[in-house]
C-alpha cells in the first residue's frame, strides 16, 4: 500500500466529516456515515493490535539476546579453554579442531552451542573450564535459550499476521477515500460551496516521511 496507515486514517475521518457535511445534498450509495465511522473503528482497533504486538516482540527480545549473551559469552571461554586443555591430545583435538565461537547471530550462537555441547560431553562431560560453567549449567542454559527463541518466533509470526491484516484493512479503507473523493468531485464541481468545502478538506496527497522528489499534484 502506497498510502501510510496514519494517512488513510487522516483522510478517512476528513471524508467521513465532508461526507456527513454534504448530505443533505447527496449521500453516497456504497457507505454511509456509520459505515465510514465503522471502518475507521476497524483501522484503528487493527493499529493498535499491531502495536501491542511489537511490545511483546520486544518484551521476548530482552531476555532472549540477555540469555544468548550468556549462551556465547560461556561458548567462548569453555571452547578455548578446551582447545589449549588438550591441545596435546589428537583423538580429542580431532573432536575440538572444527569448532568455532565466533558467531554474532542468534542462529549462529544457537548452533556453535549445539556443536559444543554435543563435543563437550565427547571430550569430557565431568571437565568444567570454570567452577559456574559446567556441562549441566551449560544444558540448561541452551535449553532456556531454545525455549525463548521459540517464545519469540512465535510472536514474530503473530505480529506479521496482525499487519498483514491491518493493511488488508487499511487498503480498503483507502481505497473508499479515493472512490468517494472522486465520486464527490464530479457530483460537486469547483465554485460550488460543497466541492471547495471537500477540495480544501480532504487531503490527496500523501507525502513520505524521508525526502523524495514530488510528483505533480492531480485531484483524485
Amino acid at each position: 500500500m502506497a498510502n501510510s496507515v496514519e494517512f488513510v486514517l487522516k483522510r478517512a475521518v476528513a471524508t467521513r466529516n465532508a461526507q456527513e457535511s454534504v448530505q443533505p445534498a447527496w449521500v453516497w450509495d456504497e457507505k454511509t456515515v456509520p459505515q465510514w465511522n465503522a471502518d475507521i473503528k476497524t483501522v484503528q482497533t487493527r493499529e493498535q493490535a499491531v502495536a501491542d504486538g511489537e511490545a511483546r516482540l520486544l518484551a521476548r527480545r530482552g531476555p532472549l539476546d540477555a540469555a544468548l549473551d550468556d549462551l556465547h559469552n560461556r561458548t567462548v571461554q569453555a571452547v578455548t579453554m578446551a582447545k589449549v586443555r588438550y591441545r596435546d591430545d589428537p583423538a580429542k583435538g580431532a573432536v575440538l579442531r572444527s569448532l568455532n565461537a565466533g558467531g554474532q547471530s542468534r542462529s549462529e550462537i544457537l548452533d556453535e552451542a549445539t556443536e559444543w555441547e554435543a563435543a563437550w560431553r565427547e571430550v569430557a562431560g565431568d571437565w568444567r573450564p570454570t567452577p559456574a560453567n559446567t556441562l549441566p549449567e551449560y544444558q540448561k542454559l541452551r535449553a532456556h535459550c531454545l525455549a525463548l527463541q521459540e517464545e519469540y518466533v512465535k510472536a514474530q509470526t503473530a505480529l506479521r499476521a496482525l499487519a498483514e491484516a491491518l493493511n488488508h484493512e487499511a487498503a480498503k479503507l483507502d481505497d473508499a477515500n479515493t472512490a468517494w473523493y472522486r465520486s464527490a468531485t464530479v457530483v460537486f464541481p469547483k465554485g460550488t460551496p460543497e466541492g471547495d468545502l471537500i477540495r480544501s478538506t480532504v487531503p490527496t496527497t500523501y507525502t513520505p516521511p524521508k525526502p523524495k522528489a514530488d510528483p505533480a499534484a492531480s485531484e483524485e
